[in-house]
């Protein structure tokens, strides 16, 4: 099976068509105010109201209350990736609140494998796991512990993406090595915080699909 591909922190309906159109499987939108990729809701609405292609759109949220999942909800978005310390009762009620259709994906930076361990048994549809920062919740650039992904995609037992410091000249070794079921890439690919790189989303995907 294809790795899946995610795109992550567009900000603009330009970025995101072309890294549909160029292989994405998602596209990440950030929903996280001190974040450079923060979107609004309205600015999300707007670019899935003219987004074509089979891209999943994914909102990634750090620590939110109820009231601001909903509104990206309401903006047309199915998954809800979580990216702070959101307890497995917080993503239950997402789901049990919004609705069955809503997806769940849990990110977290692992330093140990006890930490993985602890994620067992928590209620997403998928797992990511992200580069430990002590300054920032990803989009760093710096790369994930890959003996650490690897170990959470035998333990799980569900889905993992891996992200963190992922880019054209790595990410085929990084799927050799820990075989996720996708890849994740956002910081590398851009120019500045926010603003993709077309050239290297394209080199990306190609790498990734090869």
């Amino acid at each position: 099976m294809a790795t899946m591909i995610k795109i992550c922190g567009l900000k603009d309906l330009a970025a995101a068509q072309f890294a549909a159109d160029a292989g994405a499987d998602a596209v990440g939108f950030v929903a996280y105010p001190p974040s450079p990729r923060h979107v609004t809701p309205h600015q999300v609405a707007a670019i899935l109201s003219a987004l074509t292609g089979e891209a999943l759109p994914v909102a990634v949220f750090v620590n939110p209350q109820l009231s601001e999942i909903y509104e990206y909800v309401k903006a047309g978005i199915r998954t809800i990736q979580l990216h702070g310390d959101e307890p497995a009762s917080f993503a239950n009620e997402i789901v049990g609140r919004l609705g069955p259709d809503i997806r769940i994906w849990k990110a977290f930076a692992p330093g140990t494998l006890a930490e993985i361990d602890r994620l067992i048994g928590y209620p997403a549809d998928m797992f990511l796991v992200d580069a430990a920062s002590a300054t920032a919740r990803g989009g760093t650039g710096q790369k994930a512990d890959w003996t650490l992904a690897a170990y959470a995609v035998k333990r799980l037992g569900k889905p993992v993406i891996l992200a963190g410091g992922l880019g054209p000249d790595n990410v085929r070794e990084a799927i050799l090595t820990v075989k996720p079921y996708g890849v994740d890439a956002s910081s590398r690919l851009e120019t500045a915080p926010g603003v993709k790189n077309p050239d290297a989303v394209r080199k990306f995907i190609d790498a990734a699909r090869g």
